[in-house]
């Protein structure tokens, strides 16, 4: 196992809890991306830099945000964003933490199409419970 030079800058936090790092490309007659799915509900996803790149431009907004029933929305590139035009969202090493147990989705009406990259780690913030079959009794 490597040594961590410092656990609190953004790739340590990665290293220390699970890595949830991601890329991808959404097309235009996409609707919605699960860009990164959580482990479980006891785990929480934390975005530390998101960055977009519109390669098909389109009237519509999008929005990235949790999964959760009433979404926290963590940023949004406007309708018609220019051909080529990139953006990036960085939270820092500690990153922006979603609702425990939610996915991190990027959506839209059909229409834009971009790349993405998103600096993300995951870790638990409920604790586990024990059941029998993990227990000798």
């Amino acid at each position: 196992m490597a040594l961590i030079s410092n656990p609190r800058a953004a790739d340590g936090l990665r290293e220390i809890h699970v890595d949830a790092s991601t890329s991808g490309i959404v097309l235009a007659a996409a609707a919605t991306t699960t860009a990164i799915a959580a482990l479980s509900t006891k785990f929480t996803i934390f975005v530390q830099k998101l960055t977009i790149v519109i390669t098909t431009s389109a009237a519509q907004i999008i929005t990235i945000k949790d999964s959760a029933g009433t979404p926290v929305v963590i940023g949004s590139i406007a309708a018609s964003a220019a051909l080529g035009s990139v953006y990036t969202i960085d939270f820092g090493s500690r990153g922006f933490a979603l609702t425990e147990g939610k996915d991190l989705v990027i959506a839209q009406t059909a229409g834009p199409a971009y790349s993405y990259s998103v600096d993300a780690y995951q870790k638990q913030t409920t604790a586990g419970q024990a059941t029998t079959v993990n227990r000798t009794i």
